[in-house]
């Protein structure tokens, strides 16, 4: 142990939740947690995800009250939580679009939805036709809300003076509110793709930034043998390409909403450079953000508790000892063991100096790599070559406060 450690009261750092997580998502959801807390994960909610306070699916609720006795619309079962009439005549439009807007009124909101928004992820694009975030986000009001009508973005009023620093939430189908944002025949459908497609200047520059940046994306909610899968795959990677990003993005998708056991390796076909997916094969949607949301309160409550603990290690320059006592370690010590001590000794010590988002951006590319050995994606010669990359990169920030390495 370096010297000086020793005033550094060790944390349990065993996290509560991962006693609970079955052993086949572990090193998934290990790799999600890491980009998730460095606020790098971007969250995608499917057409299949949206819940009630009593944990019944949104989409199937309304979709039965559509087409029970009492309307009897008929509808093109294609569509998930999309409500087209099989009849184009327009007859029934007004009428639909009064029942459905009624519904959404109506529902109470499961705690969910502010597990969600507590969590933090660095950008949420809905694609449920509910407004149960944008109404958890009112309370908390830690998310800018933007909606997409089928023509343009619909910006809130506290919101369109200007870009704020806040990550964004983004209704892809609009604002409930709004009857003309209602798709519910194929005219509008047709509109609404064409133009999402496309759309450009009609998503949130903040948003468009984040998917620029973001180092992973979570997508829950969504039946993934459905025909629009590839379109949200390929629109993502426009983005991410726009940015000329060279090294890989890790995808997380969970299973529970796809109506068949995806096909052997499906994940190669989601997966499209720089986007490669990896599946929760045993957790659902619901279980992964409570455990999640489980574990990001216990990390902030730990450093609530660490704080001045930490502040008495920045005082005495105790972590500066300790970061030069691992670089001159290190030199003599195994990439992977010599990785894994830093890392450790990072967390422990809870440095929140100059160079803290420079350490971040090195714990990313770490546990990056890692995922891409346990999915078997990267060479052995490849990943000794990233490892060496990581540890000079921290030779370079550690010699910046503390000198030379011997």
């Amino acid at each position: 142990m370096p010297n000086g450690a020793e005033l550094v009261k060790p944390l349990n750092t065993e996290e509560p939740s991962s006693t609970l997580i079955p052993s086949e998502d572990i090193d998934n959801f290990e790799t999600l947690k890491t980009f998730v807390e460095n606020g790098s994960c971007v969250l995608l909610l499917g057409p299949l995800f949206g819940i009630d306070a009593d944990g019944n699916k949104i989409h199937s609720k309304l979709k039965d009250l559509l087409t029970s006795d009492r309307y009897k619309f008929s509808l093109d079962s294609e569509f998930d939580n999309l409500y087209i009439l099989r009849k184009s005549d327009g007859l029934n439009n007004a009428r639909i679009k009064s029942v459905i807007t009624n519904f959404y009124k109506n529902i109470a909101r499961n705690e969910i939805y502010d597990k969600l928004l507590d969590i933090g992820f660095s950008g949420i694009i809905s694609f449920t036709s509910d407004l149960l975030l944008s109404k958890a986000n009112a309370t908390k009001n830690a998310y800018d809300f933007y909606a997409f009508n089928g023509r343009q973005l619909v910006v809130a009023e506290d919101e369109s003076q200007g870009i704020s620093e806040k990550p964004v939430i983004f209704n892809v189908f609009g604002d409930m509110n709004d009857l003309n944002a209602l798709i519910v025949d194929y005219d509008s459908l047709y509109e609404f793709l064409m133009s999402i497609i496309k759309a450009e200047t009609q998503i949130p520059l903040q948003l468009r930034e984040t998917l620029k940046q973001a180092s992973s994306f979570l997508l829950l909610g969504f039946d993934l043998s459905k025909w629009y899968i590839p379109i949200i795959i390929r629109k993502l990677n426009q983005f991410i390409l726009a940015n000329q990003r060279k090294t890989p993005i890790d995808g997380f998708v969970c299973l529970d909403d796809s109506t068949a056991p995806p096909r052997e390796g499906f994940e190669e076909s989601l997966s499209k450079y720089p986007l490669f997916f990896s599946e929760f094969k045993i957790l659902g949607s619901i279980e992964l953000i409570s455990h999640l949301h489980q574990f990001i309160s216990i990390k902030r409550e730990k450093e609530s508790l660490n704080t001045g603990q930490a502040s008495a290690i920045i005082l005495n320059g105790t972590h500066i000892q300790i970061f030069k006592e691992w670089a001159e370690a290190s030199i003599h010590t195994d990439k992977e063991s010599a990785l894994k001590d830093f890392f450790q000794l990072y967390k422990q010590i809870n440095y929140t100096g100059l160079y803290k988002k420079d350490f971040k951006g090195q714990s990313m590319e770490y546990y990056q790599v890692r995922s891409l050995k346990l999915q078997g994606k990267i060479t052995r010669e490849s990943y000794e070559v990233r490892l060496t990359e990581i540890i000079d990169a921290l030779h370079d920030i550690i010699t910046q406060f503390t000198g030379p390495i011997e």
